[in-house]
């Protein structure tokens, strides 16, 4: 039976189970209640079961309610280029990859991080990546910087590119993307050096080692190309 509003309950019998579906045709909205009576040394037993499945959205629901975009906008302090990159952290900060350095936001103001000449600074202002892992180290790969990473207590970057006489350094120093695998495995996907792997972090993150996946003959798992964009 269906009343006017639309709903429409039905009672289905299966076996010693009774089902009330109770569908809303306005809305699209189907509960279902199973329910079991048991008689037994004059106690009742009622089990009951309830789901409810949304099949359609009611359009109508979201007419009245506005979607408003807060910009943030360049001025002479914050040049905001290109936006290569977005990322919140477990503080809940929310981080800007972009050709014009890194940006953190708090939700009101920007903080810049650049490129200062005899600081420690961010490697380069052409930010690609950003990436926190597990152990709340936050990541960011550069185009011709290399890889940095972020200390948060001293406020300051460590830097790790490549080295042609190590092959246990940064295959490249255009990093595209940053990923943590299943087993904590940090992977770093470059723009010509293939992927790397992180080996070894030291505790003062003053000296790393990757393990380096390439095309070349002499990689340990040789990949199609050594261009990495994406992982």
């Amino acid at each position: 039976m269906a009343d006017e509003t639309g709903l429409l309950i039905t009672i289905v019998q299966l076996n010693s189970f009774h089902f009330i579906l109770a569908i809303n045709i306005n809305n699209y909205i189907v509960r279902i209640i199973a329910y079991k009576l048991m008689v037994g040394n004059c106690k009742w037993l009622l089990v009951l079961l309830i789901c409810t499945v949304y099949l359609k959205a009611n359009p109508q629901s979201f007419r009245n309610k506005s979607i408003k975009f807060q910009h943030i906008t360049a001025d002479e302090n914050y040049g905001l280029g290109n936006v290569w990159d977005i990322f919140e952290d477990h503080e809940g900060f929310i981080w800007f990859a972009t050709e014009d350095g890194l940006y953190r936001y708090d939700g009101y103001e920007l903080v810049a991080y650049k490129q200062q000449p005899g600081l420690n600074s961010i490697s380069s202002n052409f930010a690609l990546c950003i990436y926190e892992d597990k152990n709340e180290n936050l990541w960011i790969g550069t185009l011709g910087g290399g890889l940095n990473l972020f200390d948060r207590k001293s406020n300051r970057f460590f830097h790790y590119q490549n080295n042609p006489d190590d092959p246990h350094s940064l295959p490249h120093d255009r990093v595209k993307s940053i990923l943590e695998d299943h087993q904590g495995n940090l992977w770093f996907g470059t723009e010509g050096g293939g992927i790397a792997m992180l080996d070894t972090l030291y505790e003062d993150f003053s000296r790393i080692s990757f393990i380096n996946y390439n095309h070349g003959p002499d990689s340990p798992l040789r990949l199609s190309d050594d261009f990495i964009r994406a992982s």
